[in-house]
């Protein structure tokens, strides 16, 4: 009995990873001032999570480190308004994973004045030319000057 409960347990394990399963990850994205290169990954200067909606000359940069399975990956990343509304899309340059768990970095530079509420980065990859599939949504706050949150 004890052996048909192990197995039981063993397939619906197996069965849950395979829900999770894509060719694409995001380990970390941030919202940034300015990008820093750090070997093969770019990090952030400063973190931002909320950039006022008043200032024209404000500057956020978008950084996102991914995990991408063998074969070629098309990266893409579609700014969004709080309505959903596209603001810009973004096409990273074609990259070609040479093995399985190999590392990305894609930065995005958007800025001047914002509607009050939120944007969205909504983070795609298409592998070896198939569908686009969604990796990752991103919220960053904007409030006027002078908010508090």
């Amino acid at each position: 009995m004890f052996l048909v409960i192990g197995l039981t347990l063993g397939i619906v394990q197996i069965s849950e990873a395979g829900r999770y399963r894509q060719n694409a990850y995001v380990t970390n994205a941030y919202f940034c001032e300015n990008p820093i290169e750090e070997g093969s990954f770019i990090q952030p200067d400063r973190v931002i999570n909320i950039v006022q909606s008043d200032n024209p000359k404000a500057a956020v940069h978008f950084v996102v480190n991914l995990i991408l399975d063998k074969g070629q990956h098309q990266v893409e990343a579609d700014l969004l308004d709080s309505n959903g509304k596209s603001v810009h899309a973004f096409v990273f340059d074609p990259v070609t994973a040479p093995v399985d768990d190999s590392t990305y970095s894609a930065v995005a530079r958007f800025g001047g004045k914002a509607p009050i509420g939120s944007l969205f980065v909504k983070v795609f990859d298409r592998h070896n030319g198939g569908a686009r599939e969604l990796v990752g949504t991103f919220r960053l706050l904007v409030r006027a000057s002078g908010a508090v949150n």
